[in-house]
């Protein structure tokens, strides 16, 4: 009788109800965390093609597919859409990819470079001209397999060479076509919350960024089975690329290769720092940045010592210098110390005018 009475009481009610909210939510969570991709085995040698955007992403996207081909003697074609702009970068990592290759142990793959300029990608020249180039590639190879980006939302490349995945698959319905996850750009907290909160924790400074690459849908994804010896070889030929160490960490791309068959147009979000949030990742990130803010505001307000002036100075600099000179560079790292700034220059402002 005394519990009927608690949960009759309006204020047990709600509080009981939030928590049963939160508990189903987390459930749910946690079973999207917990699904796995579907498993992808290579039991047969094939005519395998990689469309690679620059000189790193071929070893990125099907690394691992190619070395499992390699061992069933099969052969691999691994085709760069994009020359990199200076010409000394060109001559570096057209031969760094000539390096990771190399490593195959049977040398199955031949490499062929497109070398089309990063400034005439776009979504006409992919219907003209790269949907034309790969045609007659294809006639000449007529490969079993064909490997693209996925179309991710978040680098221009990668999602311009991805459109010329429809095409191909409508054209060559006898070819399989899949389409790599190398990147995290969208953030859909309905299908992956754990990308948001890898994303939370890479807005910590300086905290390294570990985790695979995870694509848009886990219920359409497909993870290639390696051995440990197979996926330690796809670790060395990512080392190749030694100009793009800091870029490509074995923390981030030395996982078994991913394939995802998602479409991006399914999904709707807004586009922030370089990333695709859904709208619920989006009011989850809004918490976190007003929570800094109002830290700022709070240090503020309890009139500490003048070098906390200089500190927030210092905080607030950085990445507005990085934003400015490497955005690159920037990404997520000082967003939540950039706002923890603001609060507290908020404040330091209004008291100085009210003074």
């Amino acid at each position: 009788m005394q519990v009927i009475k608690v949960l009759a009481d309006k204020k047990t009610l709600k509080y009981f109800t939030l928590f049963m909210l939160l508990i189903g939510t987390a459930l749910y969570c946690f079973s999207l965390v917990m699904l796995k991709p579907n498993q992808l085995t290579l039991e047969s040698p094939k005519k395998l093609a990689i469309i690679a955007t620059h000189q790193d992403d071929g070893v990125i996207s099907a690394g691992g597919m190619a070395i499992i081909n390699d061992k069933l003697e099969g052969e691999t074609s691994v085709i760069y859409i994009l020359r990199p702009e200076a010409d000394i970068e060109r001559s570096i990592r057209y031969q760094e990819a000539r390096d990771a290759w190399g490593l195959l142990p049977n040398n199955s793959a031949s490499i062929r470079f497109l070398d089309i300029y990063p400034e005439d990608l776009s979504v006409e020249f992919v219907k003209t001209v790269l949907n034309k180039r790969l045609d007659s590639i294809f006639e000449l190879e007529s490969p079993d397999i064909i490997v693209f980006p996925l179309e991710e939302g978040g680098q221009r490349h990668h999602d311009m060479v991805a459109k010329a995945a429809p095409y191909v698959r409508e054209k060559n319905p006898n070819i399989t076509v899949l389409t790599a996850a190398e990147y995290n750009p969208l953030l859909l907290t309905e299908h992956m919350p754990e990308k948001l909160l890898m994303f939370f924790v890479r807005l910590l400074p300086f905290l390294p960024y570990y985790t695979p690459n995870s694509g848009i849908d886990k219920s359409k994804q497909f993870e290639l089975m390696m051995s440990d010896q197979q996926l330690t070889k796809k670790k060395e030929m990512l080392l190749a690329f030694k100009s793009q160490k800091d870029v490509i960490p074995l923390s981030q791309f030395g996982y078994p290769d991913l394939f995802d068959n998602s479409n991006m147009a399914d999904y709707s979000g807004i586009k922030i720092l370089g990333k695709i949030f859904s709208f619920s990742g989006l009011a989850l990130l809004s918490i976190l940045v007003i929570y800094f803010f109002y830290i700022g505001l709070y240090i503020a307000l309890k009139n500490v010592k003048p070098a906390i002036n200089y500190i927030f100075i210092v905080i607030f600099a950085v990445p507005f210098l990085f934003a400015i000179t490497s955005p690159a560079i920037f990404k997520e790292d000082f967003l939540l110390l950039a706002f923890s700034s603001l609060g507290f220059y908020t404040t330091f402002i209004f008291q100085t005018l009210r003074s």
